[in-house]
């Protein structure tokens, strides 16, 4: 691994054991704890779009820890490489149902852009077609 890989590794690392705090009171505070608000707190900035900005190539399509709920819930316990475990939220029954709900759509979601703002993936939206002027209209006035 690369310095410059493990100095990102660092930092991140960093970033999140600082905000993991403020982010879980924030989940538990919300009755309506989503699985998109959980993802969006606690795993976003490294799995962003349902990737993994750490180990490219390791993204949530291919991941093999979606298999099961238990599956997913160790994980989060006891992870490999340089993810922090998440014991809290492991634990937390409803809490990782709806992590883990949210996160197996990611695995069947192709996106190109943002996350949608609902629990659901998003329908692909067509381009709209331009529309020819008419040039039979009488200008106005």
């Amino acid at each position: 691994m690369s310095a410059l890989r493990v100095a990102i590794c660092i930092v991140l690392f960093a970033v999140v054991a600082d905000t993991a705090a403020t982010a879980a009171d924030r989940v538990k505070a919300n009755p309506k704890t989503t699985g998109k608000s959980v993802y969006m707190a606690r795993c976003e900035a490294c799995h962003m779009m349902g990737m993994n900005v750490i180990k490219p190539g390791k993204d949530i399509v291919v991941s093999n820890k979606l298999v099961s709920l238990d599956e997913f819930k160790e994980f989060l316990s006891e992870p490999h490489g340089v993810m922090p475990a998440f014991k809290e939220l492991a634990n937390d029954s409803e809490t990782v149902k709806a992590l883990y709900g949210f996160t197996k759509k990611l695995k069947h979601q192709n996106w190109t852009y943002y996350p949608p703002l609902d629990n659901q993936p998003a329908e692909p939206v067509e381009p709209q077609k331009k529309q020819k002027p008419d040039n039979n209209q009488k200008p106005a006035g």
